[in-house]
């Protein structure tokens, strides 16, 4: 049968009327727009109330901090509450050695608002009797492999002079498993002890002239020669190595050279130099040297330059002079020397 074009018509028309049609769909968009919009804008508000809140809290922390701390004593008793800070102090460093880091001074408190503090105990001194003891036997244990037992217990001997010395008076205060150090330190104490013995040296010795050796002053430390050059005492304060006539490898900071001449050196010159394994030159000339002539060991051939004239020394020239492959210059005259 034929359609009706009004049935058609009527029919579409009421599909078309389900459907939305593109005003409403804008509608929508709009109105979920807006709701979007709203919700963050609340969310922006809550965190900037938040963060005020925060802010806030955070000055008030920071204005108790910083209120000053109240120092208090109660029954001679010193207590503060104040920051404690540390300050660096410049320590006593070995030049170019492996282990300069060593520290020897420990850092220094600074507490702010203290009051008065308590006076600074010394960290060098040694008062205990029973730790010095306990020291002065490793120091023992360690020497007996440079020196004779019986001349480090011996009172009237270099080697005990020095022993003591560097186990109680001297100011480095080496630690006994330092031994390197230790070993090297020790000998040139005892070169020192030996050469002082019969009359005091010239110049950069010990003594000034008064008792009190305990002072590391500047001028017990320093000493100058006429033409104003200053060096540092011997068994002053300081690395041997910047003591005076001594020279050390800067990398190695080993003893190479010890030239001192013409200032008054007397007794005798202990065996233990022969210990120092990089010694390359050695004048003493212009002493008062005495005794037989240092032996040397294999230990000894980077020697390049042995000068020991004008002095006192008596008996024949040891053989272990041939020892040194580098030996260049052998000077021993004018001495007392036979055969």
């Amino acid at each position: 049968l034929p359609t009706s074009p009004r049935g058609s018509h009527i029919d579409d028309e009421h599909y078309n009327s389900g459907r939305p049609n593109s005003r409403s769909r804008c509608n929508v968009w709009v109105l979920c727009f807006m709701y979007v919009t709203l919700l963050l804008a609340f969310i922006a508000s809550m965190v900037f109330v938040i963060g005020l809140v925060l802010d806030r809290d955070g000055e008030s922390f920071n204005n108790i901090e910083q209120q000053p701390a109240v120092p208090t004593v109660s029954e001679g008793v010193f207590s503060t509450t104040a920051p404690v800070s540390f300050i660096p102090t410049q320590t006593p460093q070995i030049k170019g050695s492996p282990s300069a880091s060593l520290s020897k001074t420990p850092p220094i408190l600074n507490v702010q608002n203290r009051g008065t503090p308590p006076p600074p105990a010394s960290m060098n001194s040694i008062d205990d009797d029973e730790d010095l003891n306990l020291r002065m036997e490793s120091f023992t244990k360690l020497l007996i492999t440079i020196s004779n037992e019986d001349d480090l217990l011996d009172p009237s001997t270099p080697q005990y002079a020095a022993r003591t010395w560097i186990a109680s008076e001297d100011s480095m205060q080496l630690d006994p498993k330092e031994e390197q150090l230790v070993r090297q330190r020790f000998i040139m104490a005892v070169f020192y002890f030996s050469t002082a013995r019969d009359n005091e040296w010239k110049i950069c010795g010990k003594h000034l002239g008064d008792d009190d050796n305990s002072r590391e002053s500047f001028q017990f430390q320093n000493c100058a020669r006429p033409d104003g050059t200053v060096f540092s005492r011997h068994l002053s304060g300081v690395d041997e190595c910047d003591w005076y006539g001594v020279v050390c490898d800067e990398i190695l900071n080993v003893v190479t050279s010890i030239e001192i001449v013409e200032n008054g050196l007397s007794g005798t010159l202990p065996s233990e130099l022969s210990e120092l394994n990089y010694l390359e030159y050695l004048d003493l000339s212009h002493n008062y040297l005495k005794g037989p002539l240092p032996v040397l060991s294999e230990r000894n051939r980077d020697l390049r330059k042995i000068n020991l004239s004008n002095n006192t020394f008596t008996g024949t020239i040891p053989p272990s002079y041939g020892i040194p492959d580098k030996l260049r210059t052998l000077e021993l005259g004018h001495n007392k020397l036979t055969g």
